[in-house]
């Protein structure tokens, strides 16, 4: 079974790879994921009894027209303690949809960052392991032409991200989405370097803060899109995204 189980999975990776140039899909972090597994798990915010984990994707439209965005899951080894949603476009739908029955227009170069998926569980009522899931973005007028990603989440108590830190807890930056300006706010002191990354991984702004509590950075002049922010203060990190409009 284990055998039968990776061999589909090479399967399916290799006829999406074949298709997913005209979509590419990133994670929070601004990386390109086309055709790889992401492991996500519970963080240190996460209180019992119940556990929700969260993934953001974000699809680029790679061609020079528009498309009709739509986004699916498919749950290969399924969980049947845990309820898995996906949220796209305005709307977050339940665990019993697959594919979600709305599309995002996509203007060439735009970028989708309204998915996520969501898996939430009760701990009490959970058997903890890896559940694979994988995620599908693909052009509605034709289908083939799509990008996948798989999501491995990592239910086991002792498997805290390393983004589940004081800091993460302390810091946050709004609004979301933002037009001028964004502020960064944190409860403590923050000794440390912030970067921000556009949705190409290029660096647009860095600073170094030393006993700071507050920043405001001017953004006006930035394209549109969505960019990723990246945090370093006292040995511990904070990444996170938001929308320039």
């Amino acid at each position: 079974m284990i055998k039968y189980v990776f061999a589909t999975l090479l399967a399916v990776t290799i006829a999406h790879t074949a298709n997913a140039q005209n979509i590419i899909v990133r994670d929070s972090n601004g990386t390109i994921v086309n055709g790889d597994t992401i492991e996500v798990s519970p963080t240190l915010t996460q209180k019992p009894p119940y556990t929700n984990i969260q993934t953001k994707l974000y699809a680029q439209n790679n061609t020079g027209s528009t498309i009709d965005l739509g986004a699916k899951k498919a749950e290969i080894t399924p969980d049947p303690d845990a309820d898995h949603g996906i949220c796209f476009y305005q709307y977050c739908y339940p665990t019993s949809v697959y594919v979600a029955p709305d599309v995002v227009q996509l203007f060439p170069a735009a970028i989708d960052s309204s998915f996520k998926g969501t898996y939430l569980y009760l701990e009490s009522n959970h058997t903890a392991g890896k559940y694979l899931v994988a995620y599908t973005f693909f052009n509605n007028s034709n289908p083939a032409d799509s990008a996948i990603v798989y999501v491995l989440y990592n239910t086991n108590p002792l498997a805290t991200g390393i983004a589940a830190t004081t800091l993460q807890n302390n810091i946050s930056i709004y609004p979301n989405p933002a037009n001028d300006v964004i502020h960064l706010s944190a409860a403590t002191d923050i000794n440390g370097t912030l970067t921000i990354t556009n949705s190409t991984g290029v660096a647009v702004y860095k600073q170094t803060l030393a006993n700071k509590r507050t920043a405001s950075i001017a953004i006006s002049n930035w394209a549109a899109g969505v960019y990723h922010y990246n945090l370093e203060s006292k040995g511990e990190r904070v990444a996170g995204s938001f929308t320039k409009l």
